[in-house]
């Protein structure tokens, strides 16, 4: 008897949870843009199977995750994007193509990205360049 409250307070924590998750997305500033770019990065911050990345110049490991990059132009920005998981994990690329219209939101230095079907890509701003004033 005593674990139905219990269980009743966990559905309705995320219950609440969930709500203020899409409550979120709907808040943010979203633009469109274009997808001008994709490519990929070894990450230099993931630690490999063998333990942490050596670093200095003999350092190469060819066993560091590949992370997608992207390139996406705004009305006002030229946004450089990095995937936040290695590809092959559900990275966005899947759901976007070179040229296509893409709808975006920057909040600090995360990108947004709506996908096919509504999902939602959460992506690293590497770089951001505002385009001058026409």
């Amino acid at each position: 008897m005593n674990g139905l409250p219990r269980a009743l307070l966990g559905i309705a924590v995320l219950g609440a949870l969930a709500w203020a998750a899409s409550a979120a997305a709907a808040e943010r500033a979203w633009q469109t843009g274009r997808w001008v770019s994709a490519g990929v990065k070894h990450d230099l911050l993931s630690v490999g199977p063998g333990g942490p990345l050596p670093t200095g110049p003999t350092s190469i490991r060819h066993d560091r995750p590949e992370v997608a990059t992207y390139v996406i132009d705004t009305e006002s920005w030229r946004l450089e994007l990095e995937d936040t998981v290695p590809i092959g994990t559900g990275n966005a690329e899947a759901d976007f193509e070179k040229g296509a219209i893409v709808t975006v939101a920057v909040e600090k230095n995360i990108a947004y990205l709506k996908g096919r079907g509504g999902n939602e890509f959460r992506l690293r701003v590497t770089r951001k360049l505002e385009k001058p004033a026409k």
